[in-house]
């Protein structure tokens, strides 16, 4: 049995000292650094496992792009300053600190212990770099070997040594987009599992052009994974021709793992500015200024649906205020994420967030904050979404569309949506093209109905008479006998309305007793 690095198992270690690389000395293309990332992805499915396979691959991956860049930095530095340039003068050409010894190539000469020597490296560069990468190598144990095989790892390294990721060679939107198909292919391989940080491309897009970031906002994701949401806003900003520079992007996320995942995406695509946090952000929330929480111009999020321990019995007396409306279920946490929300935006901030369809009409608790959100016209849409776009789930879904400064037409009442047959059918989930998702934009912003996107302005007072329910059959029902029903938002229906008849069976029963 082999232990350590032996002679022939990683090919061509140094690449990033030279102009070529396996797939030649031109730029490397998305595809082949897609083709690259699963053949890696496929070195460590067996022995890691699916859903931890991102966990490995992708810091991996930020650390062969910022040790090829300084390679390229200080070829760049002799260039100018000749063979030996002084340190201190040499410093300035680099993006990081890459202590001696820690370079990618150096791998190359290590023949035993080859994951405890990983580690060490890693933490060296994370503490050289303490104020950008603080946490990002940190939190994954590289050297325990009964997680991440030796074998394994060799065979990580080999499939990212036959790349040159240096900027020149493999340039920032390239290295971007071919950290969200990994994502992607995940999210399709471990379904479940990914869907716990992955929310689909189309439905972010969706969210984002809803509430139009533009370049001087404050932007903040309560629950934000591995930082899609952000991103895409920074997108859409440089999409509108604006500059996103001025940009300020906050997020918390609850994962150490997934919160490390979503710093270094944020890198991957170039972003340095950027505030990222670990945390509960319902029990422990990160972003406070005194015994207020910080407030943005724009709030997304996508966070875990009917969250069951979520901090209920705090919320009363949450010392920020953020039990606005009354308490929700101590069973579903949903209300307690727009509540959040809600307290974190600004005077005339906005906000979209995705929810599942039981908060449309579940009684009790959820019914007065619906009420509440309603009295106090901070809600200005809501729209049904097409079905199985997630992952994770079959549920139906929605989004709730926020307004502190509603238009002048819109106040008073809330614009309902059915958005539900633009989408494309696909194998296994079906997605949102451009069109659809900018048609449903459309139809939100104008408020009439668009190119088969139904919506309708429902009157406070008819939201009042209907008990404050969001179901969209009330405001949007079927045209026709043609119109069938959704087995799967029937079958959803049928449960949440059970779970909510045994909570008020168990209330009934106490009373009694």
């Amino acid at each position: 049995m082999r232990t350590g690095l032996q002679s022939g198992d990683i090919v061509n270690m140094a690449t990033a000292d030279s102009s070529s690389s396996l797939f030649g000395p031109t730029q490397l293309t998305l595809p082949e650094l897609e083709r690259a990332l699963w053949d890696a992805a496929c070195e460590l499915r067996a022995p890691v496992g699916t859903d931890r396979c991102k966990d490995y691959i992708i810091p991996m991956l930020f650390y062969k792009r910022i040790s090829d860049t300084w390679a390229a930095e200080r070829q760049d530095a002799i260039a100018d300053l000749g063979p030996n340039p002084p340190a201190s003068a040499e410093a300035d050409y680099h993006s990081y600190t890459i202590p001696p010894g820690c370079l990618w190539t150096d791998l190359s000469r290590v023949t035993t212990g080859l994951n405890l020597h990983l580690q060490n490296t890693l933490m060296e560069i994370e503490q050289a770099n303490i104020d950008k990468l603080q946490g990002v190598f940190s939190d994954i144990a590289w050297a325990n070997t009964s997680l991440l095989p030796e074998t394994a790892l060799v065979g990580l390294i080999r499939v990212l040594s036959a790349l040159d990721l240096s900027p020149a060679y493999a340039p920032q939107d390239v290295i971007g987009r071919a950290y969200e198909y990994l994502l992607n292919k995940f999210a399709a391989d471990s379904a479940k599992k990914a869907g716990e940080f992955y929310t689909p491309r189309d439905v972010v897009r969706l969210l984002v052009r809803i509430v139009n970031p533009k370049p001087d906002d404050s932007v903040y994701d309560p629950t934000c994974g591995s930082g899609g949401m952000l991103l895409e806003a920074i997108q859409e900003v440089k999409d509108n021709g604006g500059d996103p520079r001025s940009m300020r992007v906050y997020g918390q996320e609850v994962r150490p793992d997934t919160a490390m995942i979503g710093r270094i995406n944020m890198f991957l695509h170039g972003m340095e500015q950027f505030d990222i946090r670990r945390g509960d952000t319902l029990r422990d929330p990160q972003f406070t200024e005194g015994d207020r929480l910080q407030q943005f111009d724009v709030v997304l999020a996508n966070p875990p649906f009917s969250l069951k321990n979520w901090g209920h019995e705090n919320w009363a007396a949450d010392r920020f205020g953020r039990c606005q409306g009354g308490v929700p279920p101590k069973g579903f946490g949903d209300f307690a994420f727009v509540q959040h929300m809600i307290t974190s935006l600004k005077p005339g901030g906005r906000a979209a967030v995705v929810m599942n369809h039981g908060v449309l009409f579940r009684a009790g608790q959820e019914q007065q904050i619906r009420k509440w959100l309603v009295e106090s016209d901070i809600l200005e849409a809501v729209i049904d979404i097409p079905r199985n776009l997630f992952y994770a789930t079959t549920i139906p879904n929605s989004v709730f569309v926020f307004n502190k400064n509603k238009p002048r037409d819109r106040r008073g009442q809330v614009l309902f949506i059915d958005g539900t047959k633009r989408f494309q059918e696909g194998k296994k989930i079906n997605d949102m093209s451009e069109q659809d998702i900018n048609t449903i934009v459309e139809a939100c912003r104008a408020g009439v109905e668009i190119d088969n996107v139904r919506c309708r302005c429902v009157q406070d007072s008819e939201l009042k008479e209907n008990d404050y329910s969001f179901n969209f059959g009330v405001y949007l029902p079927s045209t026709g006998a043609a119109e069938s029903v959704d087995p799967a938002q029937a079958l959803a229906n049928w449960q949440q309305a059970h779970r909510v008849a045994e909570e008020a069976r168990i209330k009934m029963e106490d009373a009694l007793r």
